[in-house]
Order: structure tokens, then C-alpha cells, then sequence
């Protein structure tokens, strides 16, 4: 989590000023997910992160703006991380796009590329305690149909992960392993909550190389 601070205080000191402009989404994410990583054997693992993101709407069709957050990791089945409390934070970029067709429905889609980095020790003051650290960039584009009914906003479609990293393991168990998606994608749906013209709740699910729900609430400042 130390190597993140110094992006939590630019990502402060840029939303300070920002909060003034218009046009900017901010959103509070939180999502659990089990990730599809290629590991040798049966491997768990499950991923928790609660974000903060903020996106500029200034062109019609295109939005893009950035987020950062803190992240809890779990695996099981993995002999280095078994046991261990494994946290860190993310940071990345966001694409999104809205395009109206008429009657309700419109086209979406959404590209995003973040970098994710957890760790974790036994932590008992032994010198041969057993560490893990897993760091990871990760990009995500999905496409899909949305559909308007009165308050309520379904979309759905595919969505295509890729992931590049490593985990490092150092102790009695010492190792450096690449980390990659086992699968390169899966199936999305989003139920989105109007609330009015400035604020909306929405809930993701998704299945595939990454299973599971991210629960959203944004606020629009025009």
C-alpha cells in the first residue's frame, strides 16, 4: 500500500480543483470477484476493491477520466499465499462511450486499463517468513446493447481481459511466477438506477475470466 501514497495524494490534489469544472462523474465502486488466473493447479482466488473514479463528460459520445482504490486478495490451493492477509491498491484509466440509437436503445462500450499490487507476509518476525507479492497490469474492453425503461438502464454484452504480471514468493516457499488471465473473457450485464438527472446506482455482474458484482453510485456535476 506504501508504494501507492504518492498516487492517492496527485489523485487528491487533482479532484480538489476539478471539483469546480463541470461535466465530471464521480463514482464510488465497490466489487468481489473471482479471478481466472493461469495458475498451475487448482487455484482460488478472490479479489475485493472499493475505487474512487472520476470521469470528465466533454465530448458527446466519448468520457474518460481515471480511478484508484484499495484491494483485498485471497487464494487458496496457491502453497505460498495460503493463510496469508494479502492487500494493495490499483490505480488505472477509463474509456466510455454512450451512443443513443433511438427508441430506447443504444450501443456501449467501455475500455480500461489499470495497474493492480498486493502483498502480504506471516509477518511473526521470523527471518524466513513467507512473502508474496503479486503485481499486475490489466486491460478490459467491453461492447454491448443497452436498453432505457423509464428509471431503469439494462446492458449487456461481451467483454475480453488480458493480464500481464508475477507473482514473487520469497521464504520457505521461494518462487517467481508470470501471471496471466486462463481465460480471455466472458459475458457482462449492468442494471443501472436512475435516481434523477445527476445521480444513478448501478450493479454489475460478469462471468467468465472474472466472476462476479462491482456495486456502483455516481453522481453527475454539471
Amino acid at each position: 500500500m506504501r508504494r501507492l501514497f504518492p498516487i492517492l495524494v496527485l489523485f487528491i490534489v487533482i479532484c480538489a480543483p476539478a471539483g469546480a469544472r463541470e461535466n465530471l462523474e464521480f463514482s464510488l465502486l465497490l466489487g468481489r470477484h473471482n479471478l481466472r488466473l493461469d495458475y498451475p493447479g487448482d487455484v482460488d482466488t478472490r479479489y475485493t476493491e472499493l475505487k474512487v473514479e472520476v470521469i470528465e463528460r466533454s465530448y458527446r459520445y466519448l468520457h474518460g477520466g481515471f480511478r484508484i482504490g484499495i484491494s483485498d486478495l485471497s487464494q487458496s490451493g496457491n502453497p505460498p499465499a495460503d493463510g496469508l492477509a494479502i492487500s494493495g491498491g490499483t490505480v488505472g484509466f477509463v474509456l466510455r462511450s454512450d451512443i443513443p440509437l433511438g427508441a430506447g436503445f443504444g450501443l456501449y462500450g467501455q475500455g480500461s486499463y489499470d495497474y493492480h499490487t498486493v502483498d502480504g507476509s506471516t509477518d511473526d518476525g521470523d527471518a524466513e517468513d513467507q512473502r508474496v507479492q503479486l503485481d499486475w497490469f490489466e486491460f478490459q474492453a467491453r461492447a454491448g446493447l443497452s436498453l432505457e425503461l423509464g428509471p431503469l438502464v439494462l446492458r449487456g454484452g461481451p467483454y475480453y481481459r488480458h493480464v500481464d504480471g508475477d507473482e514473487r514468493a520469497r521464504g520457505d516457499l521461494d518462487r517467481t511466477l508470470a501471471l496471466e488471465a486462463e481465460e480471455p473473457g466472458g459475458v457482462f450485464g449492468d442494471l443501472v438506477y436512475v435516481v434523477d438527472r445527476s445521480g444513478w446506482i448501478a450493479l454489475r455482474l460478469e462471468h467468465g475470466s472474472r466472476s462476479g458484482a462491482t456495486l456502483s453510485f455516481t453522481r453527475l456535476f454539471d
